[in-house]
């Protein structure tokens, strides 16, 4: 007389849990352990089925009441399956401070829209979306899979008016680099003057990284992450990035001549880095005075849109470019590739003018 409980997918591609044994007859059986969540429940089945094979009546299942999921419970397990950002633990605790208490399966559109109404009042619908939609609708369609704790639910998100964000200019890039060693403001822990005229420490730094945004286009917070030794390639000529928006995907990039000579130049950081820089704040601090200075237009975000217009410009296939550029999907391309005005204007004049066509008299 014997019982032993087989795992899912362990025994002919079973699906719940199975009790394989024999009665006190020597006969033998084989049942299915639908209530069977895990292997200690499973255990308790298959002794019951066996009791009850052998004439037994089961032992009566204990009484558990089980206390409703929260908001608190599910963001709990999100975190330690997700391990967010600083920024992303921030905005949770922000909702679990607020709606912690509330059953999952009870959070819906209108808790998302009356925490935005009460705790980030009067702020644009790109910031509601960013601080708390996006979070929000994380976790409770984690409880739904593979927690199992709520039904699917879709959210809607604020409605956000559409930025026309135009292509950084090369021309501009150029600038910025030939001038990067003068930002306009003086730190004395930047800047020497001991041989010779003031000199930007962090020049070099500044020029890899403006050659490194116009030749790949990566997001700013993926170029900070980059490791000296895990990540350059110098000698293939070629980098490896970690995308932040994809987490746990990392491509190969080629690089051109100039930005591998670029990056050659530079001198070790603290912890392997590649750029000094850990925040994207550290860059804005010198690269707001130098593009004030010069009168041009340049955000690091430009240059990825920069990439993906002169892709289309020149006819490159879809699929390249999304490698160029390391997107996640051609899908996530598309809001990046811009119609340069001079193709319009060019498109204009080929079309057929419109007959002249005499006045009519009278």
């Amino acid at each position: 007389m014997w019982v032993k409980v087989y795992a899912p997918g362990t025994r002919k591609g079973n699906t719940d849990w199975l009790a394989r044994g024999q009665d006190i007859h020597g006969r033998r059986f084989e049942r299915t352990l639908r209530q069977a969540k895990n292997q200690a429940a499973a255990r308790r089945g298959a002794e019951a089925c066996l009791r009850a094979l052998n004439g037994h009546p089961p032992d009566p299942a204990p009484q558990v009441v089980e206390e409703p999921h929260t908001f608190r419970t599910a963001s709990e397990r999100y975190i330690a399956w997700r391990h967010p950002s600083k920024a992303d633990l921030a905005r949770i605790a922000r909702l679990v401070t607020a709606i912690g208490s509330t059953a999952i399966e009870a959070c819906g559109q209108d808790e998302l829209v009356d925490f935005a109404r009460d705790h980030l009042p009067g702020r644009k619908a790109s910031t509601l979306n960013r601080e708390a939609t996006r979070p929000y609708a994380a976790i409770l369609h984690y409880a739904h899979n593979p927690l199992k704790w709520r039904d699917w639910i879709t959210l809607k998100a604020f409605p956000e008016e559409e930025v026309d964000r135009p292509p950084a200019d090369p021309g501009d890039i150029a600038k910025l680099i030939a001038n990067a060693d003068r930002t306009g403001s003086y730190k004395p822990h930047h800047y020497s003057h001991k041989r010779g005229p003031l000199v930007d420490r962090n020049a070099a730094y500044k020029v890899a990284l403006l050659e490194l945004l116009h030749a790949r286009a990566l997001r700013l917070s993926d170029n900070l992450r980059l490791k000296r030794d895990e990540d350059l390639d110098l000698p293939n000529g070629r980098i490896r990035a970690r995308i932040g928006k994809a987490r746990g995907k990392i491509k190969w990039l080629p690089l051109p001549p100039t930005c591998v000579a670029a990056l050659a130049e530079l001198k070790p950081c603290a912890d392997g880095y590649v750029f000094p820089w850990r925040t994207r704040s550290g860059v804005y601090k010198w690269l707001k005075p130098l593009r004030r200075r010069l009168g041009v237009a340049f955000t690091p975000h430009m240059a990825r849109h920069a990439l993906a217009t002169e892709a289309l410009e020149l006819g490159v296939d879809e699929r390249i470019v999304q490698e160029m550029g390391a997107w996640a999907s051609r899908a996530s391309l598309k809001p990046y590739q811009k119609v340069a005005q001079r193709l319009m204007r060019e498109a204009d004049a080929r079309r057929i003018p419109l007959p002249v066509v005499p006045r009519k008299a009278g």
